[in-house]
């Protein structure tokens, strides 16, 4: 398995206004996924996962945590942008409904928008 290290993380606040700027999003029961072509030549990921999805940081952190993992198994199989240095910042933005669903459900979900992004 892959690490997630700091060259896979998007951080910058300026970097994900960008990236939510754009229109390029896919849309799932449970997230959403807005991506935009950059200029570092790696697959970068940003997780926005609010108190409204789940009250408890332990909720919130269970879906990071599914949202990274399936970030890792699919990131070298993501298509390469032809316009660009070969990278993608994606945003992934939970919904509510996503709080109370089992893993399994979640990884489902986030499967289906990755397939889609190739």
């Amino acid at each position: 398995m892959t690490d997630f290290g700091r060259r896979h993380r998007l951080v910058a606040p300026r970097r994900f206004r960008e990236v939510f700027g754009q229109r390029n999003l896919r849309g799932g029961r449970y997230f959403t996924l807005y991506q935009l072509p950059n200029d570092v030549g790696v697959h970068r990921l940003g997780l926005a996962v609010s108190r409204k999805v789940s009250r408890s940081a332990v909720g919130r952190n269970r879906i990071k945590r599914q949202v990274r993992e399936s970030f890792r198994r699919y990131r070298e199989g993501l298509a390469a942008d032809p316009e660009s240095a070969g990278g993608i910042d994606f945003v992934v933005v939970a919904r509510p409904l996503a709080s109370g669903t089992e893993n399994s459900e979640l990884r489902r979900d986030l499967d289906r928008l990755w397939r889609l992004v190739n």
